[in-house]
């Protein structure tokens, strides 16, 4: 029996056929070579994010670009490095990043319409992901300084490093805010505070007010220098205090402020409250501190001030029974005060 063999037409279809199911193929293994190398720069970028913030849990700034290149970058001497913007100030050893309220960095979002801008940014990542060419750079010839992102679909080559092609945009980026990283390192539990109680020792009408001190912890204080102590001091502001109250403002002349926002604060540890009354009741005064970093608290405070007593009781008020709380002994009946309680 003769064979038949295969006609030219028929060779072409399955030559064609072939040709198909390989450019299919080369597609697939392509298309999954870029989707293991977009893992592979989400894996990355990852990491190192998670590393940036290690290292400021450790240290109370951010790595330089100095110290992300020698030690942070997990990329080798054979892929294109990734991209890394920090504000200059987050990253100076001699800066602590809770010191800080804003930022010279932005994000530009140009993936959406309108066009957003995220303002306060502490660092930007950017991997040059499948393309391994890094469409992305830090723009420093506006304030403050950008960093520019964009859909894949746009053609754009930002960063002329290691090459300046415009191709579609497939950077993987990731960014922290100030405020974001702030709350990551905890900076909540250094803000700056008036720990004294609101209300004020109380005294009796009649004897000098004996005393009080107002007292701050946290921020950043600056260095002792503004009293005669060795410890570090704060700027102090009080604010519509009453008239017969005076105070050791930081070694200098008591002034009562109208309004502390306009006024000029003075420095030291704390200041001492102190005064001749002249009337009985209740009196306000609003304090206010501020550290290096120009942080501010204040605090409203209250001084009551009681009837003068008399053995007898003869004063205008009745005296204290045994255990009542008290200030000095002449409020209570035994005219004896220990421990802030009536004997």
């Amino acid at each position: 029996m003769q064979k038949r063999a295969f006609t030219l037409i028929e060779l072409a279809i399955v030559l064609s056929i072939i040709g198909l199911i390989i450019g299919g193929s080369f597609q697939s293994i392509r298309s999954m070579r870029e989707r293991n190398k977009i893992a592979e720069a989400k894996e990355q970028i990852e990491t190192t994010k998670n590393a940036i913030i290690g290292y400021a849990l450790m240290w109370p700034n951010l790595p330089s670009n100095a110290e992300f290149e020698a030690n942070i970058s997990i990329t080798t001497s054979s892929q294109t490095p990734i991209f890394y913007a920090v504000d200059s100030n987050l990253s100076n050893i001699n800066n602590d990043i809770c010191a800080f309220d804003t930022t010279n960095l932005a994000l530009v979002d140009n993936s959406i319409s309108p066009v957003r801008v995220i303002p306060n940014i502490a660092f930007v990542l950017a991997h040059a992901s499948a393309n391994n060419n890094m469409q992305t750079a830090l723009n420093t010839s506006i304030s403050p300084h950008r960093v520019n992102i964009y859909s894949p679909s746009t053609k754009v080559d930002d960063n002329a490093t290691p090459v300046n092609i415009a191709e579609a945009y497939d950077d993987i980026v990731t960014w922290m805010t100030l405020t974001e990283l702030q709350n990551l390192v905890e900076c909540s539990k250094n803000s700056l505070k008036i720990i004294s109680d609101y209300a004020l020792p109380r005294d009796i009408n009649g004897t000098n007010y004996t005393g009080a001190y107002v007292f701050a912890d946290g921020g950043f204080p600056f260095a002792d220098g503004g009293d005669a102590d060795s410890e570090k001091d704060y700027e102090w502001c009080l604010e519509n205090a009453p008239a017969w109250l005076n105070a050791n403002i930081c070694n200098g002349a008591f002034v009562s402020q109208t309004d502390c926002s306009t006024a000029t604060y003075s420095r030291c540890t704390s200041p001492y409250l102190y005064g001749a009354k002249t009337e009985a009741g209740t009196f306000g005064l609003k304090v206010y501190v501020r550290d290096s970093a120009a942080r501010e608290s204040k605090k409203s405070f209250t001084i009551a001030i009681d009837l003068s007593l008399t053995g007898d009781g003869s004063g205008g008020s009745t005296l204290l029974p045994k255990g009542a709380p008290c200030t000095v002994g002449s409020e209570c009946q035994s005219g004896i005060c220990t421990k802030n309680k009536c004997k």
